[in-house]
């Protein structure tokens, strides 16, 4: 109960902070691919931090890809809205724990400790971990046999799972998406090759797996570095 009321309440300031900065929430590549080559990672990072800036880059986004400006974008639903604070860098990860909490069944059942091992370290630690909490959530029946199989279908059903939720966005914001948290998604005619079930559980397993990415992002920025004392 605590955690979705945290949710919720980060929520608004996410939506606004997209609106105020919404080149914050795209990926690299469509960065640099408006700058050319003036500006390499360092001077983009720096160049990122100063709102008139940020409000060039916007527009020059805008005038590129056709996109609505920010202000005018219609808002997210509330169980939505706080995904905008993830940066576009943890995509990928998101599509891989939506896949591997889809084929959690393969992961539960698998009970020999070699098979364990190697789906371990195939897949993380973390993944796996993921996947037995979230087994309810399950909707595919791959089996763990052939681990790079499986990989596959992880790895088309994760994209699938968060492609069905890009679905639910207004379409004026998903365009923007498609530059950041979902830019390493594949063409929208992919989702129609997904299962039904995938389709219609999807948006809920990518808000379990966005979680688990925005825990991992947290414990990461306050874990203590070579030169923290203790």
């Amino acid at each position: 109960m605590k955690g979705t009321h945290t949710v919720a309440e980060r929520g608004v300031p996410a939506w606004r902070a997209f609106v105020a900065a919404p080149a914050r929430c795209v990926a690299r590549p469509w960065l640099q691919d408006c700058l050319g080559d003036i500006a390499g990672d360092a001077l983009l990072e720096s160049l990122m931090r100063h709102p008139r800036f940020q409000r060039r880059l916007a527009q020059r986004l805008i005038d590129r890809h056709g996109l609505m400006p920010p202000e005018t974008l219609p808002a997210p639903a509330e169980e939505d809205a706080w995904l905008l604070a993830l940066p576009a860098s943890a995509g990928a990860d998101l599509a891989h724990y939506c896949g591997v909490i889809c084929h959690a069944a393969a992961f539960v059942r698998e009970i020999r400790a070699p098979r364990v091992v190697a789906l371990k370290h195939r897949f993380g630690d973390a993944a796996f971990a993921a996947a037995l909490a979230n087994r309810g959530l399950a909707v595919a029946a791959a089996a763990a046999d052939d681990i790079e199989r499986l990989a596959r279908e992880v790895e088309r059903d994760g994209q699938a799972c968060v492609s069905a939720w890009l679905s639910l966005q207004p379409p004026e914001l998903a365009a923007w998406l498609r530059l950041g948290l979902a830019s390493g998604l594949p063409g929208e005619g992919a989702l129609e090759e997904a299962s039904p079930e995938v389709c219609r559980q999807g948006p809920r397993i990518v808000r379990c797996a966005a979680a688990i990415v925005d825990a991992e992002i947290r414990e990461s920025e306050h874990a203590p570095t070579a030169d923290t004392p203790g």
